[in-house]
């Protein structure tokens, strides 16, 4: 099960070569999906996503319009999403997701 955290205003436009950033703050120990999705069909947008350091942390560069990156964050800090236009000519949204977990917390020992 999935809960949208935030969507963007309708971004861009964005063509070959171009490309758009923001930075986010992602809390530690959750499960986040990305997602960038194109408004006109034939365009190739492809999604990176970078840590503070400016790590690459998940990449999606298929040749398909939307592009979706799954990142399993360990910290909370600042995120830089980068979207390039590989092909085509579109404006974009952008999604993020949490995934939410129902997991019942393991007591260690039978201590908690």
């Amino acid at each position: 099960m999935t809960t949208t955290i935030a969507t963007s205003e309708v971004l861009g436009p964005l063509g070959p070569g171009e490309s758009d950033s923001l930075e986010v703050i992602l809390t530690g120990q959750k499960i986040y999906n990305i997602f960038v999705h194109a408004h006109e069909p034939g365009v190739d947008f492809d999604l990176y996503v970078f840590d503070e350091n400016g790590n690459l942390i998940d990449i999606d560069d298929n040749v398909d319009s939307d592009a979706y990156c799954r990142i399993v964050n360990n910290w909370t800090g600042p995120f830089q999403i980068v979207i390039e236009c590989a092909r085509g000519f579109s404006t974009y949204q952008i999604a993020i997701e949490e995934e939410l977990t129902d997991k019942p917390k393991r007591k260690l020992f039978g201590l908690f």
